[in-house]
């Protein structure tokens, strides 16, 4: 079984379920595959597990790690 890679969500509209606003941002672990994909309210970029541990140096990158190494993948930094 191959590693989940990793997500950054970035919200494109404002959601009246909750309190998302334009900009705000998540990040996390999928099985999805690497790619751009639209997703309700917003964006998903993610990017292969072994990419973000041979950039983060760690198998446990925090979220802050997670966005930096995201947007630098796609070249939106």
């Amino acid at each position: 079984m191959s590693e989940v890679n990793y997500f950054l969500y970035i919200v494109g509209t404002t959601s009246e379920i909750g309190s998302f606003q334009i900009g705000d941002c998540g990040v996390g672990r999928t099985s999805i595959g690497v790619g751009i994909l639209d997703a309700p309210h917003g964006t998903m970029y993610v990017i292969p597990s072994e990419y973000m541990h041979r950039m983060a140096k760690t198998k446990n990158p925090g979220p802050e790690t997670i966005k930096f190494h995201s947007l630098r993948y796609y070249d939106l930094e």
